[in-house]
Formats: C-alpha cells, structure tokens, sequence
C-alpha cells in the first residue's frame, strides 16, 4: 500500500470525520472507498467513450430542408433504422 498525503479543508476534514464516526471506519477508508468509485466511474468519459457515443448518433441527410418542422419524424426513423441495424 502507498501512503499519500493530501490537503483538505477544515470542512472537509470535519466532515469526513463525521461520516468515518457514523460509519464507524476510518477516515483513510472512507478517502479509499472515495478513490475506488471515481476510478471505476470516472467523471470524464475516455477519448474511446467518447468516438463510441459520436459514433451512435443518427445522421441526418444534408438535402433535408424541413428539418425543424419534422424533426420529431426523422428522429424517430432514424432510431428505428438504428435498432435494426
């Protein structure tokens, strides 16, 4: 295990203290438990999440005029050719 040293605001101090107390674990497991869940969840996607995601978005032809008018329709398509691709 690696021991790292961090800086915290009285308020953060005093409230990771609190939670360790109601919790009854200490404040390095409550600041691990912390670390664990945003390595698993990060905040920010990767740069390979990202391409996935742009990858799924429907497009749209670009000779299409009425798009505001209709665009509940077209999206609606596009969804439906989507899930059955």
């Amino acid at each position: 295990m690696v021991v790292a040293q961090v800086e915290l605001t009285d308020e953060e101090a005093e409230r990771l203290e609190a939670l360790a107390q109601e919790k009854q674990v200490s404040v390095s497991e409550i600041i691990r438990d912390a670390v664990q869940e945003r390595l698993r969840h990060p905040a920010e996607p990767t740069m390979a999440e990202k391409r996935r995601r742009a990858m799924s978005i429907p497009s749209f032809p670009s000779d299409v005029t009425d798009l505001g008018r209709n665009h509940d329709r077209y999206l609606a398509e596009a969804f439906e050719s989507w899930q059955s691709s």
